[in-house]
């Protein structure tokens, strides 16, 4: 989970970043959903959508510099 930059100085956003990037992205996407145990499939990974909310990660009332400009 990424914390809000500043506000938790010691944590890694960028890391925390890019490792929710990578678990995201298509490629591991496709390896959770192939991993199977006696034959069955044990995942079934929803972060890629043909409609996806990436809203819903934006913590309520947080605005962005750039867009109160």
């Amino acid at each position: 989970m990424a914390v809000t930059p500043g506000i938790e100085n010691d944590e890694n956003y960028d890391l925390a970043m890019a490792y929710i990037g990578w678990i995201t992205s298509p490629g591991a996407q496709d390896a959770i959903a192939d991993y199977q145990m006696n034959g069955e499939q044990l995942f079934f990974p929803e972060a890629i959508s043909e409609e996806p909310d990436f809203q819903q990660y934006v913590p309520e009332g947080w605005q962005s510099d750039s867009a109160s400009e």
